[in-house]
This record gives C-alpha cells, sequence and structure tokens, in this order.
C-alpha cells in the first residue's frame, strides 16, 4: 500500500489488503484505506503482498502473469536473508509455467533487435485477411466497392 498514489486507490477498482495470516486482521495497509474512506476486503495468506496478488490472480483463473519488479533470481530467494521468501518460492510452484518476469520478456526482445520486414509485413497481411474476407461477404461493402469500381472507371474514361 506504501507505493500506491491515493488517486489509484480511489478509482473505483475492488481493493484487495494483504494481512498476516498469523494475526488475522492485522493488515498494515488496512489503517491507510480506512483514512481515506475506502472499504477493502482483508485477504489473511502467509507471506508476501504480492505472494497474496499472485495468489490472487491465479484463483481467479488468468492464463498468464506478467510480474514486473518482483523477487524472481534465485539470489532473490537464498542470498537476500529477507523473511517470507519460502512462501514466495512456494508460491512461484503453485503458478508454475503461468508467471512470466517482463525482464525476461525485454531481454528476450533486446536479444533480436527489431523484427524483420518481412514478418511485419506477414503479419499485417495475417490481420487483414479475415477482415478483407468478412468485408466481401457484406452487401453494404460490395456495393460500396462496386459504386467506387464504377465511379473510377468513368472518371478515367474506361467504358
Amino acid at each position: 500500500m506504501d507505493s500506491v498514489s491515493d488517486a489509484s486507490l480511489r478509482s473505483g477498482a475492488e481493493l484487495v489488503v494483504h494481512a498476516y495470516a498469523k494475526g488475522g486482521r492485522e493488515a498494515p495497509g488496512l489503517a491507510r484505506i480506512e483514512k481515506l474512506g475506502l472499504s477493502a476486503k482483508v485477504f489473511p495468506v502467509p507471506g508476501t503482498s504480492e505472494d497474496a496478488a499472485m495468489l490472487i490472480a491465479d484463483q481467479r483463473g488468468a492464463s498468464l502473469i506478467v510480474a514486473v519488479g518482483t523477487h524472481f533470481s534465485l539470489e532473490d530467494f537464498l542470498d537476500k536473508g529477507r523473511g517470507g521468501m519460502a512462501s514466495t518460492f512456494l508460491v512461484r510452484l503453485r503458478i508454475g509455467s503461468k508467471l512470466v518476469d517482463a525482464k525476461g520478456l525485454g531481454r528476450l526482445w533486446s536479444a533480436r533487435s527489431r523484427p524483420a520486414t518481412l514478418e511485419i509485413l506477414l503479419l499485417v497481411a495475417a490481420a487483414l485477411f479475415p477482415l478483407c474476407v468478412l468485408a466481401l461477404q457484406s452487401p453494404l461493402i460490395r456495393t460500396v466497392l462496386s459504386a467506387t469500381r464504377l465511379q473510377l472507371r468513368s472518371s478515367l474514361g474506361l467504358p
């Protein structure tokens, strides 16, 4: 809760506050929510707030979870001496292949400086093909195309 602006909290989103599993409703962020006159659901779970967020995303059926600025490397789990890293490791095991680190995506993309022109053209063609097929099935579009063709032939002086 310390890195979220008041405006974001007031945005109308459903608010969930991480509570320590041992302490019941002992939730460090709840006081701030109540001070702003807002309400939130309290989610008691062992571990860190990022663990709680990932568990909620998994429970709600997320097929992909992109983590930004979270603990991800083996060094984070073993060398930092932080409390809660065991639960973070277990959460990572639970969500498995759904979790992708944004930093890893950036490295993957920078491995190739930019996509080849042919790849971009093929992607655009693949996107336009179904749109063209659908458009040609529409009587309105066919009428407009026919009128445009006749107008062009007339302006060019073709029979």
